[in-house]
């Protein structure tokens, strides 16, 4: 199971909270970071971000309330 940290305070904010069923991700666009740097250096760096990206839009897709679970349904034992 994939698991994104620190779900709920980056990746959700007060709207999508209120959605049963989200069509968007909230994604920060801070592409200037150490981090992200660090990760498009990397020999598959664009991939493994794209891979995040998805990830992202999978686990917001979940009904409230959504923890970035990648499962089923959003939730540890994913039934």
């Amino acid at each position: 199971m994939y698991y994104i940290k620190n779900w709920d305070s980056i990746y959700e904010n007060a709207n999508s909270r209120k959605i049963q069923r989200c069509t968007f991700a909230c994604i920060p666009n801070k592409q200037h970071g150490m981090g992200f740097r660090r990760l498009i250096k990397e020999r598959d760096g664009l991939a493994i971000f794209g891979f995040f990206v998805l990830l992202c839009e999978a686990c917001s897709q979940q009904k409230p309330p959504r923890r970035g679970l990648l499962s089923d349904n959003g939730t540890e034992n994913g039934a």
